[in-house]
């Protein structure tokens, strides 16, 4: 009887751990099949029609383990989600299509997935939306969703020839522009050298509007967009002119002094110390020195190059007393009664002029290459002195 007993004990206490083993083989093998599907994170949620580009994918609960099946399954409409079982392979069209993907499992909550070249877009589509659907264990009849994640597509976007209009405007920037190209989507972002445009508007596939960000005159700027699909590139497509805002534009014939207000862009990085505010003048005693910055006063477009030691076009006078308030703004002093403001110069005659910011006013100045940096009004388009 006792020997009895014991055997059964023996064989029920097998069975337990022959169960107990069972489990934790499927456990390791294949992971919670019945497990509730949960949100994966993807490390990308968009990118270009065709793939071959690699995301990964983590989630808060252990989801991943040996033999883990992936597939992108086309997403129809917005309530389109994950097959609950495992699917086989269907053929990609507009309305639907499984793309089996083949994971490297990284650890139990993180999963490395290469996007098949096949999770690519049908027809005339611009766009389209997917789901990144993970199944646990390599049983494909029995495997149950254990994870999934959005994903979208696109093409690459390209740009036009000649992709910007205007395809030139002022430092300070504001201006709209127009840009052409292909594969525009909402939600695109652009740059102009390496400044975001802004107020972006898509127009269509085609085109959209942007506001010009400021930056400083030079050569010509690239001009980059980048949607989901990708980057399009053209280089030397924008221009930005020196231009600047003079408040006021005009003033009243021999005036002691009339502060202007200036806007444009680039003046914290222009030496104003050896202009007339400094008190520093030609050892003729006629004329201040010119080297350094100035802002100078000029009936035409100022002209530096060397005319027998002269400038070819030179300042009617100086605003002076220079207070750089941002790099986007200065103030200074005009004495029309007095150009140079130094007791006996002439006074400014009457007439139209332009204000011209100039980073070195020495005659041939050479800075950075360049003969002269100015800028041009642009509001207004020009500087009077008249009786009123």
């Amino acid at each position: 009887m006792k020997l009895t007993t014991r055997r059964s004990r023996r064989t029920a206490i097998g069975a337990i751990a022959a169960v107990g083993l069972a489990a934790l083989a499927t456990g390791i093998g294949a992971g919670p099949a019945s497990a509730a599907a949960v949100a994966g994170t993807l490390s990308a949620t968009s990118g270009p029609s065709g793939g071959l580009n690699t995301l990964t994918m983590t989630t808060t609960a252990a989801k991943f383990f040996t033999g883990t099946l992936v597939s992108f399954q086309y997403k129809a409409t917005a309530t389109t989600a994950c097959s609950a079982a495992y699917s086989a392979a269907v053929a990609v069209t507009s309305t639907a299509g499984i793309v089996l993907a083949t994971p490297k499992i990284l650890s139990s909550t993180k999963v490395a997935i290469t996007v098949p070249s096949t999770v690519a877009l049908q027809g005339s589509a611009t766009s389209a939306n997917w789901l990144v659907c993970v199944y646990p264990g390599s049983n494909t009849t029995t495997s149950l969703l254990s994870a999934s994640a959005a994903y979208s597509i696109a093409a690459k976007p390209t740009l036009a020839v000649s992709p910007i209009a205007p395809a030139s405007g002022p430092a300070l920037g504001g201006g709209t522009v127009t840009v052409t190209g292909t594969n525009f989507i909402t939600g695109l972002t652009a740059k102009i050298g390496s400044v975001a445009l802004t107020g972006i508007t898509v127009a269509s596939g085609t085109t959209f509007t942007a506001t010009v960000p400021p930056q400083a005159a030079g050569s010509a700027m690239s001009l980059s967009v980048t949607t989901t699909g990708g980057t399009a590139t053209k280089a030397a497509a924008y221009t930005y002119t020196n231009g600047i805002i003079v408040t006021p534009n005009t003033t009243p014939t021999a005036t002691a002094a009339t502060d202007l207000d200036i806007q444009g862009v680039g003046f914290s990085g222009l030496d104003f110390a050896g202009a007339v505010s400094g008190g520093v003048f030609k050892t003729d005693g006629t004329a201040p020195a010119d080297a350094g910055a100035h802002v100078f006063i000029v009936q035409g477009d100022y002209d530096s190059t060397d005319n027998s030691s002269a400038k070819t076009l030179a300042e009617a006078g100086e605003c002076v007393n220079v207070l750089v308030v941002s790099d986007t703004e200065l103030i200074c002093t005009l004495n029309t009664a007095d150009k140079y403001n130094q007791s006996g110069d002439p006074a400014i005659a009457d007439g139209v002029y332009t204000i011209t910011v100039v980073n070195d006013g020495q005659v041939d100045a050479v800075v950075n290459n360049v003969d002269y940096s100015e800028s041009i009004i642009s509001s207004g388009s020009t500087f009077t002195v008249a009786p009123y």
